[in-house]
């Protein structure tokens, strides 16, 4: 139960949740797989463990185990929307290939670099 109740919330409410955070719905796949799928499961091992049928631990397990794998394909599904974002690039040139500033350590590159935007040079 413990473990149930605050899963079976996550599950159910991530629709709505999403879109409030992001406008739109989440896609299919996780719509299937996570809510739809995922709470079924967890659903499932909450009766069946109340009603106290037999092997109410395996089915615990194993509805934690289903459920732990619905939770890794959202977290991979979001890491592949996340990385598919295009990248923003720093406008500031690359210090280390300027010539000014060929031979010089670190620290010297650094005050050279503040000196250059202070004069703007």
């Amino acid at each position: 139960m413990l473990f149930a109740l605050p899963m079976l919330s996550l599950q159910v409410t991530y629709p709505h949740r999403r879109r409030k955070v992001v406008g739109t719905s989440p896609p299919p796949a996780i719509i299937a797989v996570f809510v739809v799928l995922g709470s079924a499961v967890t659903l499932a091992m909450l009766g069946y463990v109340f009603v106290g049928l037999q092997y109410s631990a395996a089915a615990y397990i194993t509805a934690l185990t289903i459920d732990f794998f619905t939770v890794v394909f959202g977290f991979v599904s979001a890491l592949d929307i996340i990385m598919q974002q295009p990248m923003e690039v720093s406008e500031q040139p690359d210090l280390i290939q300027d010539q000014a500033y060929e031979g010089l350590g670190l620290a010297d590159v650094r005050r050279r670099h503040d000196e250059v935007q202070r004069n703007g040079m």
